[in-house]
């Protein structure tokens, strides 16, 4: 067993590789009576062609959230009678590059645990069910289909990305539902949901040696072939520049992207992210000056909103906001950010407030768990040198990714009430 040990923060994260390739990482506190697991699959949405059997397989948007749904099913009956019973939480998410199973209980913590892993690894998947599962899925996307929100957003991907997955939804759209087949299940649990490809997180008051010896005796040792993922190439340019349409919404809005190559700056993708980020808060942060100017003028509705969409290889700094003249506000942040200059006291200040988060984080176990989880789903590994890259941050290199994102391919997209 290692101890991963985090910098300067005097907490322990503690991992074992089962004879599977299951990866387990076990954070043990005792702030909190609650039980958290999370078991990491990594197959997601974008994951629509692939090798097995040395066959390329292609199959529908949406096979991962569908493969999801149909996971709950058991020959026994459904995985949510038996946490019920248990009086456990147990849920599921699919997200582009991932899926995570959750549990989460206050007692029985081994027999829960044991029980997930079990219900995720045995498969039961009948033609039954998946027609079963068909119609309950359908209404779900329909639903999210007619929503304005996701709409926009998924408009807005489309121009963006030019072959990248993320322009799609997760869950697909009603066409690629219908045409998901018992056979594009199977080829896809096949391929991916292997022990090697998982990761266990563990956190709560937790015995480590107990958990880790109980894993090995449920533990079966598996001949994994390596997993062989197609990733469509992926421009820097974006799809389309700019588009206008209309829909039942009450204000005009935009949302505004500049799409930038990870490979464009020689920085792990770990640095890329925390310059990024600390950056986005530096232009639109709640302390920034935009925001200020928000607060004295009416060419901004109330907000603007900064966030990333992250593709396969590229990252897009996205704004959107609403404006009574979206030209105007689209001309005043194109300048803004064209003329912005970074202030090294505040770029140190962000530096210092991203440290002090780092070690709240740890007060909440769930919180924790979620965090390693996402280190492991973004980074394939748990970030404990945080500190270490932190205190390498340097204003040089943020300037220098500012001048690439202000100089890279653009997109935007207007939404207008109908008249």
């Amino acid at each position: 067993m290692k101890k991963i040990n985090f910098i300067n923060i005097n907490e322990t994260v503690f991992h074992e590789e089962l004879p599977s390739g299951l990866n387990v990482y076990i954070y043990p506190s005792d702030k909190s009576s609650l039980y958290d697991m999370k078991l990491i699959v990594h197959v997601g949405s974008r994951d629509n062609t692939f090798y097995l059997d040395g066959k390329e397989i292609h199959i529908p948007n949406g096979v991962a959230h569908f493969l999801e749904h149909l996971t709950f099913n058991t020959k026994d009956g459904k995985v949510e009678d038996y946490y019920s019973s248990k009086g456990a939480y147990v849920n599921a998410s699919t997200n582009f590059d991932n899926t995570t199973y959750t549990v989460r209980c206050n007692d029985s913590f081994l027999d829960n645990l044991i029980y997930l892993l079990n219900f995720v690894t045995e498969p039961y998947y009948t033609k039954e069910l998946v027609e079963n599962e068909r119609g309950i899925i359908l209404e779900e996307i329909l639903t999210h289909m007619n929503m304005v929100d996701e709409k926009f957003y998924y408009k807005f991907c489309d121009n963006v990305f030019v072959n990248d997955s993320n322009k799609y939804q997760v869950g697909g759209i009603d066409t690629d539902v219908k045409s998901i087949s018992l056979d594009d299940i199977v080829n896809t649990y096949d391929c991916f949901y292997k022990k090697n490809n998982m990761d266990l997180v563990l956190t709560g008051n937790i015995d480590v040696e107990d958990t880790i010896n109980k894993l090995i005796e449920w533990d079966k040792k598996e001949n994994n072939e390596d997993i062989k993922r197609i990733i469509s190439d992926e421009s820097d340019s974006v799809n389309k520049e700019s588009e206008t349409y209309t829909d039942l919404v009450s204000s005009k809005r935009m949302m505004l992207g500049y799409k930038l190559s990870r490979e464009s700056i020689d920085l792990t993708n770990i640095e890329f992210d925390i310059y990024s980020s600390v950056l986005s808060d530096l232009m639109f942060g709640e302390t920034s000056d935009i925001r200020l100017f928000c607060e004295k003028e009416d060419l901004f509705n109330d907000y603007i909103d900064s966030f990333f969409i992250d593709g396969f290889k590229h990252k897009v700094l996205t704004l959107e906001f609403e404006s009574e003249d979206l030209d105007k506000a689209y001309d005043f942040i194109s300048k803004y950010i064209k003329e912005f200059k970074i202030n090294e006291d505040d770029f140190k200040r962000k530096i210092k407030v991203l440290k002090s988060h780092l070690i709240t984080s740890f007060e909440d176990p769930k919180n924790v768990g979620g965090m390693l989880s996402r280190h492991l789903v973004k980074y394939n590994r748990i970030i404990n040198d945080y500190y270490d890259i932190f205190d390498s941050l340097n204003i040089d290199k943020i300037n220098e990714l500012l001048d690439l994102y202000r100089n890279s391919s653009s997109s935007y997209i207007k939404l207008l009430p109908m008249k």
